[in-house]
């Protein structure tokens, strides 16, 4: 059974994962680590240091970047309630992509 949270957190990124969302609320455009930086519709490349599937909630991805002192954060949609992130150690660059976020302070 999913909890009350996790709804709102697929909720949360489907809404803001599907291109017909960008004309409503936006995704915050900063994380409260590190000074990150939302990029929409996009994906941060770099060194992938940690990957988690089927997370539950955003706060998985930003413990394991603490852990592991990441440059960056992709958040992709996979499927309709079905969400992966990657930790990057490194950012080198970053490249459109649909259904996916990044977070980073590098650009």
């Amino acid at each position: 059974m999913i909890s009350h949270y996790q709804q709102l957190f697929i909720a949360f990124i489907i809404f803001h994962l599907s291109p017909t969302a960008n004309s409503c609320s936006p995704l915050p455009p900063f994380l409260n680590y590190n000074n990150f930086h939302l990029l929409q519709y996009a994906e941060c490349r770099g060194a992938k240091v940690y990957e988690i599937q089927g997370i539950q909630d955003m706060d998985q991805c930003i413990h394991a970047c603490q852990q592991f002192g990441c440059a960056a954060i992709n958040f992709f949609q996979l499927g309709e309630f079905e969400f992966m992130c990657e930790i990057l150690g490194t950012v080198v660059g970053v490249v459109p992509a649909q259904g996916a976020a990044c977070y980073t302070a590098t650009f």
